[in-house]
């Protein structure tokens, strides 16, 4: 895994993460701060999202079927001038809270899907 990835098992089926993951990217989107770049339901999706001026991010979220889980698997790629400039700053840790704040974000991900698949299962 590359620095920049992050990945998590979760035990939710694709289309339950899916779903989650789109009504968190819409809410962004309908803010203006977030722009749709790539989606292939329920594999992948990729959006860019504008944290201020100067500095921008991308996320590609991959979701795979494994043998008793999901993953789900994010790649991280700030840009803009402020990146490039806390990167040196920061002795190319630029990219540290940003991956700290997505490592919060797959955890939280995984809670609120792994919640509402046992509240399927419990309704089946």
């Amino acid at each position: 895994m590359a620095k920049n990835e992050r990945a998590f098992g979760i035990h939710a089926p694709p289309e339950v993460i899916w779903r989650i993951l789109s009504e968190e990217i819409q809410h962004g989107i309908d803010g203006g701060r977030a722009r749709m770049v790539h989606q292939e339901r329920p594999r992948s999706l990729a959006f860019s999202v504008r944290l201020g001026w100067g500095l921008s991010v991308r996320y590609a979220y991959r979701i795979s079927v494994e043998v008793d889980h999901t993953e789900v698997a994010v790649e991280v790629t700030p840009f803009g001038f402020r990146h490039a400039i806390a990167n040196i700053i920061s002795f190319g840790r630029g990219s540290t809270p940003l991956m700290v704040a997505t490592t919060q974000g797959l955890a939280n991900l995984k809670d609120e899907a792994e919640r509402e698949a046992a509240r399927q299962r419990g309704n089946s």
